[in-house]
């Protein structure tokens, strides 16, 4: 398991209707598990937090684009962890 985390120093640029197609086609692709957009709404800096089976499906949506062109949208900084543990939590 791989999580990524994005960072934005600004928000999101993109209108929402972009952002929601995006956020389709992303839960679509191979491997992602989950994933979550979160922002600051002092700030206005957003991260971008996602889950993946492993670092090949990461890579492998590097050459894909969503239909209609990329999004606006391009982190500042980009960091993944692989030595991922997960454990239970109450809800």
């Amino acid at each position: 398991m791989l999580i990524r985390i994005a960072e934005l120093d600004n928000p999101l640029p993109d209108p929402p209707e972009v952002l929601d197609r995006f956020r389709a086609w992303m839960a679509e692709r191979p491997g992602i598990l989950h994933a979550w957009h979160a922002t600051d709404v002092e700030t206005g800096k957003t991260i971008s937090v996602s889950v993946w089976d492993g670092r090949a499906s990461l890579e492998a949506l590097e050459d894909q684009h969503m239909p209609g062109g990329p999004i606006k949208s391009s982190p500042d900084r980009v960091k993944t962890y692989e030595n991922v543990i997960a454990f239970p939590t109450r809800r």
